[in-house]
């Protein structure tokens, strides 16, 4: 009975982490659309970190236009507890069969690190029928294979991703066994946009990184957007917490006149409804994930812009995470290319 009960014990989940408070520490930004390496710097819309190099890699989601699809490596820089600057280190051009994406073909959004394996998502383009993708690449860029995709997300008339709505997430589990990435908006044949009078159910899709194998799929209730002439809402980016499905999910919303609102929820898959073999959500009935509010920018007296990228840090002197976001500057002198940090405390 004793050696049941030890491995009954030994077979339970881990405890989950859960986060007791965050702090802001500060922001930069980096100079508008200054050169490095020969690119552009902008569309920053995904980070991810290497604790080996004490370094994160942020992905550009520039469509080859400005210069060839690419990624960045970059430090952060901390001073007194404070973000004190962001330096970029270095650059890699993503390529297949050693020729960099060509125009439009690639819409780079998401960034992970699994371990020492490094994976893109893209966003596809729905208006030209190009489906989204999660690739695995070396870390100089060069494309090793896609993940396969599930048929529901494929865009095929009134069907799959909305456009510009699609893998705008990417991350993995820390043992590097499961990669996440989701939906921005609703696939069509789910539901609608978020509106001011509706949600959207987006959806989690899983990746089994020892098999190479989609996995389940979970719905994800993005909020309400705001009022507006014009308003949307999205799920920008999230971060795992655990290897128990726990995660850190960024939205982000825009309105006119009110502009942008950004907010973060810690989100747990256990005991949602795994909707992999549903090609559609409608007419059934559907257990979402557990998604809290952590915190909103408003109310941490934060700089609000457009935030996409997330990634959990190095621990901080006092024992906390460090959290960094980015936002994507749309390659605009109308906005920054922020980077904001902030301190996870984790509950014991």
């Amino acid at each position: 009975m004793r050696i049941a009960a030890l491995l009954l014990f030994l077979a339970l989940p881990l405890s989950a982490k859960e986060i007791a408070s965050i702090v802001p520490l500060g922001q930069v930004t980096l100079p508008h659309l200054f050169n490095y390496d020969n690119t552009p710097v902008g569309g920053l819309s995904g980070l991810s970190y290497d604790a080996k190099t004490d370094t994160f890699v942020a992905i550009s989601d520039d469509r080859s236009k400005k210069a060839p699809a690419r990624y960045y490596v970059l430090k952060a820089e901390m001073d007194q507890g404070r973000l004190k600057k962001v330096e970029l280190v270095a650059h890699h051009t993503l390529t297949v069969k050693g020729r960099a994406y060509g125009d439009g073909k690639i819409d780079a959004e998401g960034i992970a690190l699994a371990g020492k394996r490094l994976f893109i998502s893209s966003e596809g383009d729905a208006a030209r029928g190009l489906p989204p993708f999660v690739g695995e690449y070396a870390a100089s860029g060069e494309l090793k294979r896609y993940l396969p995709l599930p048929g529901a997300f494929v865009p095929k008339g009134h069907f799959g991703i909305r456009n510009n709505l699609a893998f705008e997430s990417l991350t993995a589990s820390p043992d590097g066994h499961t990669l996440y990435t989701a939906t921005e908006s609703a696939l069509v044949q789910d539901g609608p946009e978020a509106t001011s009078r509706n949600t959207s159910g987006v959806r989690i899709l899983s990746y089994n990184l020892k098999t190479g194998k989609a996995g389940a799929q979970y719905r994800y209730d993005i909020d309400k957007a705001p009022e507006g002439v014009f308003a949307m809402n999205g799920l920008a980016d999230m971060e795992a917490l655990d290897n128990q499905g726990h995660l850190l999910a960024l939205e982000r919303s825009f309105s006119v006149p009110d502009g942008f609102d950004i907010r973060l929820y810690q989100v747990s898959t256990q005991g949602a409804t795994d909707i992999s073999a549903l090609t559609s959500q409608q007419g059934h009935q559907v257990v979402p994930v557990k998604k809290t509010l952590l915190a909103s920018f408003t109310a941490l007296g934060v700089p609000l812009d457009n935030a996409e990228g997330l990634a959990l840090g190095p621990k901080l002197k006092d024992g906390s995470q460090l959290l960094l976001m980015v936002a994507d500057d749309n390659f605009s002198d109308l906005q920054q290319s922020w980077f904001w940090a902030f301190a996870l405390r984790f509950k014991p």
